[in-house]
């Protein structure tokens, strides 16, 4: 608010040098001028190096790494040097679990390699039992019918059949109980294969919970949407920090959306360092933000970010670091224009009007509007300096003004 206030005195002081009220009326009046006029806009942000190296956090199927320690913010760093740790507990116990399916499965193959041999053998015994048996009914066949029955020797027909008939079954059912156990071991060893791989991906990411530096630099973290740096604590996901490879430095600022009309590449600015009062660079807008963007999560304000390239720093400091806070004023207009406070816009039916005197009388007189600050408006089309108009509409009176609701009257843009 005090920026803002500031921001506004050139433009009160023009309108109370040139405003002055009408002898001949109670009517305010104010002659109109050509004078010099500039839009700026005021915005703040950060030191961040020109070229720098992203750093990620671990990555995990499981969602975001929860930090443990962090490295201090604008410290420089070595290459292979420890930035920040992760909390590791969560792998532990995944680690724990993943180990326990294993030793589970390889237990299970175990039983059933056990159970698939008992039951191997029972079905090798059944197999020669019915073997032994079919020998013998082939060997002593009782076919002689001098020596037995019709009915013996039809009983033993049958017998031969049937002990073939079980021969046979026995030995494809030790064929079918051999392809079972084969699919259960294989099923047995699916599950313990799973365990390893889930084992070797704990293990692996065991080894990332460290991020290093990839190279010399000054290591600058990222802030989050509340515009903080990451902390002990906070979850983590993607690019957590920037490591500068280079000593030049640019300034990342964010201006309001609803000021950033006329905020493209070449205008100029200057900033100031929080660290540095007193110290003042020129500057240029060297990019600007696609789309406007929060920068809190809660709050719908959006933004654009705009990158400066700094200019040479006077008086010169060694001690601006990235990450360090900057203030930044940037020019979006200045020019030769027909300049008239707010007070005297009236937003009518038809577009904005302004009450010129004629003739000893207010005539509405419809306006074009230009760019605008918060006191002042270029007029582009309608007027002519050294016209005289009103700061009031004539058409009411004092007291009219005075008891009128809030905002009856119309605003310039």
């Amino acid at each position: 608010m005090r920026i803002a206030l500031l921001a506004l005195l050139p433009d009160l002081a023009l309108m109370v040098a040139a405003c002055h009220p009408d002898r001949g009326a109670d009517v305010p009046t104010i002659t109109v001028a050509r004078t010099r006029f500039a839009r700026t806009v005021t915005a703040e942000g950060y030191l961040k190096p020109v070229q720098s190296t992203s750093i990620n956090a671990p990555h995990s199927q499981e969602g975001p790494m929860r930090i443990a320690w962090l490295a201090e913010d604008g410290a420089t760093v070595k290459k292979g040097e420890v930035v920040a740790r992760f909390d590791d507990s969560e792998l532990r116990t995944r680690l724990l679990g993943a180990e326990d399916d294993r030793t589970t499965a390889l237990t299970k193959r175990q039983k059933e390699s056990l159970l698939v041999s008992q039951a191997r053998s029972e079905r090798r015994r059944t197999t020669t039992a019915a073997d032994r048996e079919l020998t013998t009914a082939r060997t002593f066949p009782q076919k002689d019918k001098e020596l037995y029955s019709r009915d013996d020797i039809i009983t033993a027909e049958i017998d031969e059949k049937l002990q073939t008939a079980r021969a046979d079954n026995a030995r494809s059912a030790q064929q079918v109980d051999g392809q079972v156990a084969r699919r259960k071991i294989q099923m047995l060893e699916v599950e313990a294969h799973k365990a390893d791989e889930a084992i070797s991906r704990v293990r692996t990411g065991l080894r990332l919970l460290e991020a290093r530096a990839p190279h010399d630099g000054v290591l600058l973290f990222n802030r989050n949407f509340r515009g903080e740096i990451l902390s002990v604590g906070d979850q983590a996901w993607g690019p957590i920090a920037e490591l500068s490879r280079s000593q030049q430095m640019e300034a990342e600022v964010f201006v309001l959306e609803v000021e950033a009309a006329g905020l493209v590449r070449g205008k100029k600015a200057e900033v100031t360092f929080d660290s540095h009062p007193g110290v003042v660079c020129h500057a240029e807008v060297a990019k600007v933000g696609a789309v406007a963007k929060r920068r809190q999560f809660r709050s719908p304000t959006q933004y654009f970010g705009v990158i400066l390239k700094l200019g040479k720093i006077e008086p010169p400091t060694e001690t601006l670091r990235a990450g360090q806070r900057v203030q930044a004023t940037l020019s979006l207009d200045e020019r030769e224009a027909v300049v008239i406070p707010r007070p005297a816009l009236f937003e009518r039916d038809k577009g904005w009007v302004v009450y010129r005197r004629e003739a000893g009388r207010f005539v509405p007189v419809p306006v074009k509007l230009g760019a605008s600050t918060a006191g002042r408006v270029a007029i582009e089309a309608g007027l002519r300096e050294g016209d005289v108009i009103a700061l009031r509409d004539p058409a009411e009176s004092l007291d009219e003004i005075l008891t009128a609701p809030p905002g009856r009257a119309g605003k310039a843009r």
